[in-house]
């Protein structure tokens, strides 16, 4: 957060003029929310909590709360950091306040901003607490929602738990930074990236090893802002490395630094250059079916659209990111009553609806998913004004891994539960795939792995949510192999989804989706055949750079050995929008005489023709968007594919 002083001196400045609000600026969440919800919810939609500067201003925000009957509002104002001195999340001291008599009275266990529109004075609360939030916007601006990011640098989080002394190093291996908290903004979008890749317990760049109490980040300069729950810290001597807490808000506590939580790294000064071809885009305002078609048609997109369980699993994330409670899906039975098709009149591939629907009959012809129902489907009047419009690029896709053949070491569980979709999510956010079972053999493994851990209950990857008896996997792929329990399947449409219990030898029940249940996941086996593991990397670096950053996350800069593989990877990169990329071979020993990182002669090269043609100025390889190959210069900036496989911790 190179920025942060930049910014803040701007804002004080600003803070002292005459604001822009006004009643048409402001949008009132649909949902109660967390102070910290409330920062992410209005930050993922191109706004922020609203701020009040002026009189003038809590008058036209408390009036608007009138009007859309929020009887209790979050402000963005905070004292986490110095008892009784109030931010913004920025981090800049308010300059004007409308504390009723006596308040704020809360200390130390309440640190956030809120007002009653009874009167349109304000208290402090609790930041945990539950109430509406109001949002300022600019009308212009769209959500992109598949970069998490701090102020433009994008998020990573580690593939296994790890020391806080092994979360800075694995940070700095990938020329990153432990997440440093700069102000309540930055701690809800850490937060908000926790609740998406499901982690529990994290590392943030704060200790206080030297001088117990002094909070410092790596460097040893004294934190700008702290964000402790009530009563940390507390641990004296034995708890000095600093955490965020999922299920409480992501408020901080402190841990001894050898406990092992989750690494979450961020790369400074890095920004977000344009959207990523895979985003997926939220409207601002509730619209009807047809409206949401146009909406997403305006923008060049499609409206969302989820053809198997994986991505009906990465919308529901999406949504659950920015706290959207029911959205539109491309999907409509308007001309025929029970035949699903989408707007193109093609019959749904995938039917996510919650037992019981879809039950409207002919008034109700389109489909939406619920957030509070996991994702899965109902049915709504396509004139509800009702549901955010979802889009995307035309042939996106949102993949999960395919097959992977397992072993004992390549089985990872989760710590908590999770309904089905959830795991799906939770497993493919740490570049895994829920457990899918395929023969007899991979059943048997599986239940000698839960056994021996003690995983009680636990889901395996499949599901017959669009034709009842029918079991596909989460790329909806029929499942050849089933290993069902005597008597089962037998919960019809409310029973969906599969699990197994470890004293039931492998055999599976059918069970409602929304249980929560342990996930197993697959990883890169540690013998054997290995599966291979892609990297992409937007970041531009040099040759040398590129091969270290690869090595650094156990892969190398990837070697094309045929055409077949060449095709491959030019399919992928286009894809992914990524432009031209180091690909491994160089002549910097002998000129004309191309070898790989590990001097063996290439046996395969796809030049363009004319090329190579640089000399020696010209002494690695580059890939272009075409496929085609050329001669640059090794100091030149490009990204970079990785590959390789890597082993992981065989447990969360």
């Amino acid at each position: 957060m190179n920025n942060f002083i930049l910014v803040t001196i701007f804002l004080t400045i600003v803070g002292n003029c005459r604001s822009d609000i006004d009643a048409n600026t402001l949008f009132v969440t649909k949902v109660v929310v967390t102070y910290n919800e409330a920062i992410q919810s209005c930050k993922a939609r191109g706004m922020v909590l609203v701020r009040v500067t002026s009189a003038e201003d809590n008058t036209i925000v408390n009036g608007y709360a009138n009007k859309v009957l929020a009887d209790t509002y979050w402000l963005d104002g905070n004292d986490h950091t110095n008892e009784g001195t109030w931010v913004d999340a920025r981090g800049n001291q308010l300059p004007y306040k409308n504390f009723a008599p006596h308040e704020p009275n809360g200390n130390k266990n309440e640190n956030c901003l809120m007002v009653y529109r009874v009167n349109g004075m304000w208290n402090d609360l609790n930041c945990v607490a539950r109430i509406w939030a109001i949002c300022q916007r600019d009308p212009s601006q769209l959500y992109l929602g598949n970069q998490i990011e701090i102020e433009g640098s994008g998020l990573i989080i580690s593939r296994g738990k790890m020391t806080f002394a092994d979360a800075q190093e694995f940070c700095t291996n990938r020329g990153m930074r432990m997440v440093k908290i700069g102000h309540a903004l930055d701690n809800a979008v850490v937060h908000s990236f926790a609740r998406e890749t499901y982690s529990d317990y994290y590392w943030i760049d704060a200790n206080d090893i030297v001088n117990e109490v002094k909070w410092v980040d790596a460097d040893g300069k004294e934190l700008v802002h702290k964000n402790f729950h009530p009563g940390e810290p507390n641990g004296g001597r034995g708890e000095n490395c600093g955490h965020g807490y999922l299920t409480v808000d992501g408020l901080w506590n402190h841990f001894p630094c050898n406990y092992q939580l989750w690494a979450i790294c961020y790369r400074e000064g890095e920004t977000n250059n344009g959207p990523d071809p895979n985003t997926i885009i939220a409207s601002h305002e509730r619209l009807t079916f047809s409206e949401a078609q146009d909406y997403c048609k305006g923008l060049g997109l499609k409206m969302a659209k989820a053809d198997n369980a994986a991505e009906n699993g990465m919308i529901h994330g999406f949504s659950r990111r920015i706290y959207l409670d029911l959205y539109w899906l491309d999907g409509n039975d308007a001309k025929e009553e029970g035949k699903w098709v989408d707007s193109d009149d093609v019959d749904l591939k995938h039917k996510g609806f919650y037992p019981g629907e879809p039950n409207g009959r002919i008034n109700e012809n389109c489909i939406n998913g619920y957030l509070l129902h996991d994702g899965l489907w109902n049915d709504f009047p396509c004139t509800y004004k009702n549901l955010f419009a979802l889009c995307y690029k035309d042939g996106l896709t949102m993949p999960y891994p395919e097959d992977i053949e397992y072993d004992v070491n390549s089985l990872m569980i989760s710590t908590e539960r999770y309904t089905y979709n959830e795991a799906l999510q939770y497993c493919r956010t740490r570049g895994s795939q829920l457990v899918r079972v395929k023969s007899a053999a991979s059943k048997d493994i599986l239940a000698a792995y839960t056994k021996k851990i003690v995983a009680d209950y636990y889901w395996i990857d499949g599901n017959d949510h669009t034709t009842e008896g029918t079991w596909v996997d989460a790329n909806g792929q029929v499942m050849t192999y089933k290993n069902w329990a005597n008597n089962e399947p037998n919960g019809g449409r409310g029973e969906n989804c599969i699990i197994s219990h470890n004293n039931l030898e492998g055999a599976w029940w059918d069970i409602a989706c929304t249980n929560k249940y342990i996930a197993v996941c697959i990883t890169d086996p540690s013998g054997g055949e290995r599966t291979v593991d892609y990297h992409f990397s937007r970041t531009k670096l040099t040759w040398d750079a590129a091969v270290k950053y690869c090595n650094s996350m156990g892969l190398n800069i990837i070697h094309i050995k045929d055409d077949n593989e060449n095709s491959l990877i030019l399919g992928s990169a286009k894809k992914l929008n990524l432009g031209t990329h180091w690909i491994d071979g160089n002549d910097n020993a002998e000129e004309g005489k191309w070898v790989n990182r590990k001097n063996g002669e290439l046996s395969f090269k796809n030049f363009i023709s004319g090329e190579p043609s640089g000399g020696r100025e010209r002494s690695c390889l580059q890939s272009l968007p075409s496929g085609y190959w050329i001669d640059s210069k090794c100091d030149s900036l490009n990204s970079v594919i990785c590959y390789g496989s890597v082993k992981r911790a065989s447990k969360f």
